[in-house]
């Protein structure tokens, strides 16, 4: 039953998570990404918009298929973080915050990261 427990998992996150991505990629998400970004003062702002927006779409079509599944979930782990840091830094479940999504988006990244993809998988159980 695991099984079918990681691959439900999978199917939500990777589902969601590539969504985000797509709307980044492909409905004008990449000027408002890269303009956040560069009120950080991040360098190289426009990189790190195209790298967060192709992390969620291809990370998340990666993780519905379960392939490479431990690097996707790493990208998308990655994403998430910075999102809790930067955009909803505070507590996460805090609704003048609202960082719930990134933070249960993290934490199944993370648990795809260490567990790996579940058996019902194109990677199988590594």
């Amino acid at each position: 039953m695991n099984a079918f427990g990681f691959l439900l998992l999978r199917l939500a996150v990777g589902i969601g998570c590539g969504f985000h991505g797509y709307s980044k990629l492909f409905e004008d998400g990449i000027p408002n990404m890269t303009e956040m970004i560069t009120g950080w003062g991040w360098p190289v702002p426009v990189f790190w918009a195209w790298a967060a927006g192709l992390s969620e779409f291809i990370g998340g079509i990666l993780i519905v298929l379960g392939l490479y599944t431990r690097w996707a979930a790493g990208a998308v782990a990655v994403v998430m973080a910075v999102a809790l840091w930067q955009v909803h830094p505070g507590l996460p479940w805090d609704p003048e915050v609202g960082g719930e999504l990134a933070f249960l988006y993290l934490a199944a990244a993370l648990t795809f990261l260490l567990a790996g993809p579940g058996s019902i998988s194109v990677d199988g159980d590594k």
